[in-house]
């Protein structure tokens, strides 16, 4: 059984993350047996991902987590796409998080699409 984990997803982020291509076209010059020939090939789109956490402060009221304390964990290179997987199986993978019980929900951030904070509980 697996637990489904809340996203905050801005209505921006929605469209991008579903007509955000993995890969594109760029124009090439390949070498053959009969000299150079212009072409076309397909390469693969990396952006950057920082990965946030942040937690709630002891003793302070229960209010969203994501404002309360919180650092920058990472930053990884990766093909746009399921980035809410990505951060938590990279701090499930550095031994951070224990289990997905830990995490209250997964917020992008407003600013950036390159940047996702997991709030734990």
């Amino acid at each position: 059984m697996s637990k489904q984990i809340r996203s905050k997803v801005l209505p921006d982020k929605a469209s991008v993350n579903s007509t955000q291509e993995a890969s594109r076209r760029v124009p090439i010059r390949r070498i053959g047996r009969v000299g150079l020939h212009a072409g076309e090939d397909s390469v693969a789109v990396e952006e950057p991902l920082e990965i946030c956490l942040a937690w709630p402060e002891p003793g302070a009221p229960d209010s969203d987590p994501a404002r309360q304390g919180g650092r920058n964990i990472a930053v990884t290179m990766r093909t746009p796409g399921s980035d809410a997987e990505l951060a938590v199986g990279f701090l499930f993978t550095e031994g951070i998080l224990k289990s997905v019980d830990q995490v209250a929900e997964i917020i992008y951030a407003a600013d950036s699409g390159n940047r996702v904070t997991v709030a734990l509980y």
